[in-house]
């Protein structure tokens, strides 16, 4: 009775301290989370707590750490991936995988340096990704659709880059923004697509958001608020090229007299974008019209 009392003791000791089987070592610096299976720490039933973890722990997760869906997220009520304030040199991939909640972040990194978003599924979150602070990051391949309100924020955050990611359905597609005081500037915007947003599709907001590039982006068919929205809205100076939209404010694309240098109708011109689905492998499809 003794030893059962001890064993007891010990598994109480071990579920309350959160060590219940969870994210795991891939080797060379790199966890897996969300997988339900393992031990290194963290949860083994909630994947958000389970990978915020696994990205705080710089031991065995020094590099990055991939989601993998085993254990899904589905109608999450808090922020999902809560980066660890001010951790840096690190990736999250989700592996196409997808991150559905509800009125807060799908993901959120605040004062970090270099670190990676790529191939995620983001939808239903009030932001789908949000940037507070951050440098020289990237988010690349990924899907932020149907949150109500951004699909990627970015405030106060430079000298990142925005890559092959799309952003449809939300209230704002991409908005890059500014506090009083503060600056977002050197943003790089590429290969993107916002469409069919309830308001802008591409918002620059405020006189500090200035020196960001938008190259080879579709931003179409928003304002489905049916008001004064626009698919790029510019309140600086910023600069860019071969970009899709109909809809501007103070935007012109190099060498066009106002406005992008395709319109969202025409059958010139070239996009590039990639589509994740949830099993499918990521490929590169370039699209050029007749």
């Amino acid at each position: 009775m003794k030893g059962w009392v001890i064993f007891s003791a010990l598994l109480l000791l071990i579920s309350a301290s959160g060590f219940v089987g969870a994210y795991s070592s891939a080797g060379s610096g790199v966890c897996i989370c969300g997988n339900g299976l393992t031990t290194l720490g963290g949860n083994a039933t909630d994947a958000c707590v389970d990978c915020s973890m696994a990205l705080g722990d710089t031991g065995p997760c020094g590099r990055g750490v991939r989601y993998a869906g085993t254990v899904p997220v589905n109608n999450y009520s808090g922020t999902c991936i809560s980066w660890p304030f001010g951790f840096s040199n690190l990736f999250f991939d989700c592996q196409n995988n997808v991150l559905n909640g509800g009125p807060n972040y799908g993901i959120m990194v605040i004062a970090a340096n270099n670190v990676t978003i790529m191939n995620c599924v983001v939808h239903g979150f009030f932001y789908g990704v949000g940037f507070l602070g951050v440098e020289n990051s990237s988010v690349i391949n990924c899907r932020f659709d149907n949150n109500t309100n951004y699909g990627i924020y970015l405030r106060d955050s430079s000298y990142n880059q925005l890559i092959n990611n799309t952003a449809d359905y939300n209230n704002y597609g991409i908005f890059i923004y500014s506090l009083l005081g503060g600056q977002s500037v050197g943003n790089s915007v590429s290969r993107n697509r916002a469409n069919y947003n309830m308001y802008h599709g591409m918002a620059f907001s405020n006189a500090a958001s200035a020196g960001n590039t938008l190259n080879d982006n579709r931003f179409c068919y928003n304002n489905r608020a049916s008001f004064t929205w626009l698919d790029i809205s510019d309140d600086d100076s910023n600069t860019g090229d071969n970009n899709r939209c109909d809809l501007v404010s103070t935007w012109t694309d190099t060498g066009e007299s106002t406005g992008c240098t395709f319109a969202c109708n025409s059958s010139s011109g070239s996009e590039y974008f990639k589509t994740l689905y949830t099993g499918w492998n990521l490929i590169d499809v370039p699209i050029q019209f007749a």
